[in-house]
């Protein structure tokens, strides 16, 4: 049973950014097929996703407990590749058991370096 969990209260927020903020990083660096889903809103304008921002681009994730509290990563990160892997190992710090879905070949093998 997959149930929606809140934000691990030990770990900072590093959800900084407006919608409008990741729209341009989606235009600019959005090359999966996941990268506009997001955005995605509910009918009232409300985030279906939690964000992970760093300076170089962000992750979305939803929080839930598969076998445990996990994050689940919506797409590869969307930011310029030379970024990449320091946005994926600030997100695996602080979500060491993370869940990502729906990545290509070179994000797998990155994340395969965090173990």
């Amino acid at each position: 049973m997959i149930e929606t969990m809140k934000h691990n209260k030990n770990v900072q927020d590093h959800c900084w950014r407006n919608l409008e903020q990741r729209l341009e990083l989606v235009k600019e660096y959005g090359s999966h097929s996941l990268a506009y889903a997001t955005l995605q809103r509910d009918s009232c304008g409300k985030e279906l996703l939690e964000y992970f921002d760093t300076d170089g681009g962000y992750l979305a994730y939803s929080s839930a407990n598969i076998l445990g509290p996990r994050q689940v990563v919506l797409g590869e990160p969307i930011c310029a590749a030379r970024d990449s892997t320091n946005l994926l190992a600030a997100f695996l710090k602080a979500y060491p058991k993370s869940v990502f879905v729906q990545i290509g070949e070179t994000i797998a093998h990155k994340l395969e370096h965090f173990g």
